[in-house]
């Protein structure tokens, strides 16, 4: 983890991603079957939006937390109709022709904008590939 002054503590998530892919082989035999490759690829990615590290935050047990928290309020559906207003207008202007002039909204506005428009600093931490060989499917 890294501390910045001012904006508090940033620190790295690990990320793990897997790929699978199937070939069929055109004769199979014993010795030439079909292939499942399987390839995972982990990393970490630094932290763009800085966490406040205080000390000095109260805790509370989870029992104490009334259930009307967690519950979406009248801001969260309108902030859902927004974006989902601005996901249809998209949309409609990429498949009909007609609102192909529109100006539509390509970014949705959030309090992390600038942080998120910053290209991901990346660390590979292993790359495993493992190949077997698998029956063909049964039909």
């Amino acid at each position: 983890m890294c501390l910045h002054p001012g904006r508090g503590v940033v620190g790295y998530s690990i990320v793990w991603d897997n790929t699978q892919k199937l070939t069929h082989v055109r004769d199979c035999s014993r010795k030439s079957g079909n292939r499942m490759f399987q390839w995972a690829n982990a990393y970490a990615a630094r932290g763009r939006v800085a966490v406040d590290a205080s000390s000095n935050v109260s805790r509370l047990w989870a029992r104490d937390i009334p259930l009307t928290t967690y519950l979406p309020d009248d801001s969260d559906y309108q902030a859902l109709q927004q974006r989902m207003t601005t996901v249809v207008c998209r949309i409609l202007q990429h498949h009909v022709n007609f609102f192909s002039r529109q100006t539509v909204v390509r970014h949705i506005p959030h309090q992390y904008a600038a942080e998120s428009a910053v290209k991901s600093e990346l660390v590979g931490l292993c790359n495993v590939a493992n190949v077997k060989v698998s029956p063909p499917p049964p039909f």
